[in-house]
């Protein structure tokens, strides 16, 4: 019993641990590659914006409703899909700043 105890425990904090470097490597996938469109604080930058001629709301992250593993995997609008660029895109969407 203890046995088995101690090794629920284990597997536990290891999947506890995978779960939160899942979510730094998310972090860090979004600094690197959306933040220069969608900001730091995923509201996006109003000069990317312009740039892209498109409405500044259009680059906001924080915004109710937004399916971020869809759009992130498919791309919308001008936004390039990322399906296949070897990121992991749950964990970069679990990522964006609220």
């Amino acid at each position: 019993m203890k046995k088995h105890l101690v090794f629920s425990l284990l597997a536990a904090v290891f999947s506890l641990s995978c779960v939160s470097g899942a979510i730094a490597d998310g972090k860090a996938d979004y600094d690197a590659i959306c933040a220069s469109c969608h900001g730091a604080d995923a509201k996006g930058k109003a000069s990317m914006a312009t740039a892209m001629g498109v409405d500044a709301a259009a680059l906001d992250l924080t915004k109710a409703g937004i399916d971020c593993v869809k759009v992130v995997t498919e791309g919308k609008g001008k936004m390039p899909a990322y399906k296949d660029k070897g990121i992991d895109i749950a964990a970069v969407c679990a990522a964006v700043p609220k």
